[in-house]
Formats: structure tokens, C-alpha cells, sequence
């Protein structure tokens, strides 16, 4: 299991408008912490998806380019396509892209 442990990058498919993206695969600790992403005091997250979605996405050093507490950065993702977000989720779960 140590050899597995830890997240793993790939390389999103190309989409148009956008430099070549990355993702990390989500690890259980941060499936379990996702919650500590919104702002305290906030009502029910409505942004699950875009919140998500910056967790996920990075370079190819594996540093996050968007930060999933910053409302700006969240925003921007939600206002992105469904087409997109889904070749970026299907890449971190190792799926060929469309």
C-alpha cells in the first residue's frame, strides 16, 4: 500500500482555450476533508462540482492553479463548460479523455 499512497499526476486531454491542464488523482484524506474547502458560516455549498475541480487541477509539478477556499477561483471554474469539467474529471479518474 505505501507504494500506492499518494496522489498520482496525468495530463488532461487538450481543451480548447486552455493551456495543457493536469490533475491529481483525489486521495481518501481529502475526500474526507473536502468540507474544510468551504468558507465557514457559508450556507450549503452550491459550487460542489467547481470546488472539486480545484482540488484537482495542476501543473505538471502537481501544484494547484486554483485554490478551492478562494470564491474567485471557484467561480471562474463553474462558469467553464460541463464538456470541459468532464474531460478534467474523467482524466483524474485514469478514463480516456472524449
Amino acid at each position: 500500500m505505501t507504494a500506492t499512497a499518494g496522489g498520482t499526476i496525468r495530463p488532461c486531454p487538450p481543451i480548447d482555450g486552455w493551456p495543457q491542464l493536469y490533475v491529481r488523482k483525489q486521495l481518501v484524506d481529502e475526500v474526507e476533508i473536502a468540507t474544510d474547502d468551504e468558507p465557514e458560516g457559508a450556507p450549503k455549498d452550491k459550487r460542489t462540482l467547481a470546488r472539486g475541480a480545484a482540488r484537482l487541477i495542476c501543473d505538471e509539478n502537481g501544484q494547484r492553479l486554483f485554490d478551492p477556499k478562494n470564491e474567485v477561483d471557484v467561480a471562474l471554474l463553474g462558469k467553464q463548460s460541463w464538456e470541459m469539467l468532464q474531460q478534467v474529471l474523467a482524466a483524474a479518474e485514469g478514463k480516456p479523455g472524449n
